[in-house]
């Protein structure tokens, strides 16, 4: 059963979870463990501007990243964050079934509306799953917090690799690349 947080309770939690997304990920949902990759993962992305995961089949992946957009629009405010994949069925299905399992799944209420896609709790405070290979469909999202994230990294196309630093423009920026790594050519190759 989800509580409802007072305002004053979750302003304390954004001070508290705003630098350690692991501590989020536990208090959210304190039936499910992180594993140390998935650790790591969170560490990166609340210290880095840009975090790149090599993984593999079945490793959590998807899941962490999924909870990071929630952690990311709990904690930082105003913020958009934007995911993307390498086809449409990804997005929605994929990384986008796991926000929405992670939004009903939290042990908190959580604000705005979950769309299929998209999670909106104001015009400037959002989430949005995007599938696309043409660079201009992929820009003009910004906001002075904002996450960008590819899920199935070595598939997304060059263009949009190049588009993402549009989006990027920000004072507090962040950047997750994650996947398996499948070519042994391309933007998320290079990453390594």
């Amino acid at each position: 059963m989800q509580s409802k947080l007072t305002s004053a309770q979750a302003t304390e939690m954004i001070t508290k979870f705003r630098t350690n997304p692991e501590a989020f990920y536990s208090f959210m949902w304190p039936q499910d463990k992180l594993w140390g990759k998935q650790v790591d993962i969170c560490q990166s992305v609340a210290r880095n501007r840009d975090t790149f995961v090599k993984s593999c089949n079945s490793s959590g992946k998807t899941h962490i990243v999924a909870r990071l957009v929630v952690w990311f629009l709990c904690c930082y405010r105003p913020a958009v964050a934007i995911t993307t994949a390498p086809s449409w069925p990804q997005v929605e299905k994929q990384i986008w079934g796991e926000i929405r399992k992670a939004y009903l799944s939290a042990s908190v209420k959580l604000p705005g509306t979950l769309l299929q896609t998209e999670w909106k709790i104001s015009p400037d405070h959002y989430a949005l799953g995007l599938s696309t290979n043409e660079p201009d469909k992929f820009q003009g999202y910004h906001a002075s917090n904002i996450l960008v994230l590819f899920d199935e990294a070595s598939g997304v196309k060059s263009v949009i690799w190049q588009a993402r630093h549009a989006l990027l423009t920000s004072e507090f920026s962040r950047f997750v690349a994650i996947g398996n790594p499948l070519a042994c050519v391309g933007e998320f190759f290079n990453a390594f």
